[in-house]
Parts: C-alpha cells; sequence; structure tokens
C-alpha cells in the first residue's frame, strides 16, 4: 500500500491520479491478465515484484499523455503570469502596456521597430538602441512602447519611464530606482529634452543613460527635438547627456501627421452624431 501511495502521489502532482477502476473499453489481457486501456491498448496494470508480487496501476500511454499536456498547460499559464508581472513592472502606465504592433497603423517607422525587435539578440549583444525624434504626437511613444511590449512577450525585461517620471521619484528613492533603470534588458527613455533645466535633473538622467551605455544594455529614447538640437545642444550639461544617447541610439524621424490630432477629430465626429453636429 506505501507503494501504490507513492505513484499515485508522483502521478498527482502531474495532474492525475492512478486508478484500477476499468474504464469504458478497458478490458483485461488475455495474456497478462492485466487491465488494458481500451484507447491506446497498453495495460494500465503492472506487476511489482515486492515481497509478494502485487497489481498496481500504471499510466498508459492516454494517461500520459494527459499528464504531458497538464504540465505543458501548467507551464504556459506560469509563463503568461511572469509577462503580466514583467509588464506590470516594467511600464507603470496601464495605457502603454496595450500598445502592440498588430493594433497599430502601419507606417514605415513601425515597421523598423519591428526590424529591432526582430533583430533584438544582436541589438542586445552589440548595445545598439534607438532615438525616435520628431514632432509632437507623431507616434515616437506608441512606437516605443509596442517594442517594450513586445520585448516582453518574449520574457524580456524591458521597462518604460520619462524624464519627467525620473523627476518624480522621491530623493531618497532615487538609488534603487537608477539601479532598477539600468539593470533592465531595455529601457525606453521617453520624452528626453522635457526635463528641467537644472543640475539635479542633468545628474538624474544622465546617470540613468551613462549607467546603460557601461552596463552595454540599449536604449529606445524619444524626444520631440530635432537632429540638429541634439547634435548642439548649445548647454554642457545637455550636451554629455544628448552625445552619449547618440552613441549607442540609430535615429528614427517621425515625421507623420499627429497621432493626437487624428485622435481629437474621431472624437469630433463621435460628438457630431451624439449632439446632431452642433459640437465645437
Amino acid at each position: 500500500m506505501e507503494n501504490m501511495n507513492l505513484v499515485n502521489l508522483v502521478a498527482s502532482s502531474l495532474g492525475a491520479k492512478l486508478s484500477s477502476a476499468p474504464n469504458p473499453g478497458d478490458y483485461v489481457g488475455p495474456d497478462t491478465g492485466l487491465l488494458m486501456c481500451g484507447r491506446c491498448g497498453e495495460p494500465r496494470q503492472l506487476i511489482a515484484r515486492l515481497p509478494h508480487d502485487r497489481i498496481m496501476p500504471r499510466g498508459c500511454a492516454c494517461v500520459r499523455k494527459e499528464w504531458e499536456q497538464k504540465a505543458a498547460e501548467d507551464k504556459a499559464a506560469e509563463e503568461r503570469g511572469r509577462i503580466r508581472e514583467l509588464r506590470k513592472a516594467g511600464i507603470p502606465d496601464p495605457g502603454l502596456r496595450a500598445k502592440t504592433f498588430d493594433s497599430s497603423t502601419p507606417s514605415r517607422q513601425l515597421e523598423q521597430a519591428q526590424k529591432y525587435v526582430e533583430a533584438w539578440p544582436r541589438m542586445a549583444e552589440h548595445n545598439i538602441g534607438m532615438l525616435f525624434w520628431g514632432g509632437t504626437g507623431s507616434g515616437k511613444t506608441h512606437t516605443a512602447a509596442c517594442v517594450a511590449n513586445a520585448l516582453i512577450d518574449r520574457g524580456i525585461r524591458a521597462g518604460v519611464t520619462s524624464t519627467a517620471g525620473l523627476m518624480a521619484v522621491a530623493y531618497n528613492d532615487r538609488p534603487a530606482e537608477l539601479r532598477r533603470l539600468v539593470s533592465l534588458d531595455l529601457l525606453v527613455l521617453d520624452d528626453l529634452g522635457a526635463e528641467r533645466d537644472s543640475a539635479y535633473a542633468m545628474e538624474t538622467v544622465y546617470a540613468v543613460v551613462d549607467g546603460r551605455l557601461k552596463a552595454g544594455r540599449p536604449m529606445v529614447v524619444t524626444t520631440n527635438l530635432s537632429l540638429s538640437d541634439i547634435r548642439n545642444p548649445g548647454d554642457m550639461g545637455r550636451e554629455r547627456i544628448y552625445q552619449r544617447v547618440l552613441e549607442a541610439c540609430q535615429p528614427v524621424r517621425f515625421d507623420e501627421p499627429s497621432h493626437r490630432a487624428g485622435v481629437s477629430d474621431e472624437k469630433r465626429k463621435i460628438l457630431a452624431e451624439v449632439f446632431g453636429g452642433g459640437a465645437e
């Protein structure tokens, strides 16, 4: 009985319990006298050579397939849970967590971002990032979030922050937050250039950018600045930040019509439908 319980314990851990109770279609093997599975034809019992021979349950092919399927389902569920936690920890803004390539309007920039994701192992190996620059509302943050989400879907530790978000971190929490941002496999640093013109702001942004370059970890940086402004900021504090960004990030220009303007147009259409065209 002790050995029987051990066998059942192992089976239970795989999502099933062995039993000698016959299922519909099962039959007794004429040569062995053991219970046979009516589906796969394998024995559902075995003879344990104990001090006294004893018939014990055995996992036939059908049962083993069920165990394997259950193990695969459990593993997939565990991975989905891990990815949810990665996304929650890496992307604080729930709206950005929903940004995906599949739900986006195709564009040249989006295609380049997708190619970056597909080439991620090489990008990571050589610490190659991307710099999305262009006008406000042109889709830079959206595309950068698509990159982060696509990598998280692959189990890669990616995160999104902004220069404003960096400034919002409490002073005492700053060291731990900087270590976290530097440790991510990929960091999206949004809205470079919007940080306050103060020594503290410059040092904080520089610490993140320089720390990641020294650690060999890529960044995707977005900015409303022009490439000319980035190359010639006219300020020593900003210049050392921007030069470090240019060292590691391939510039990609975003010059499409404003996505935000498009959203406003859609809202105006809805308001016109609701209020009969009288909304301004």
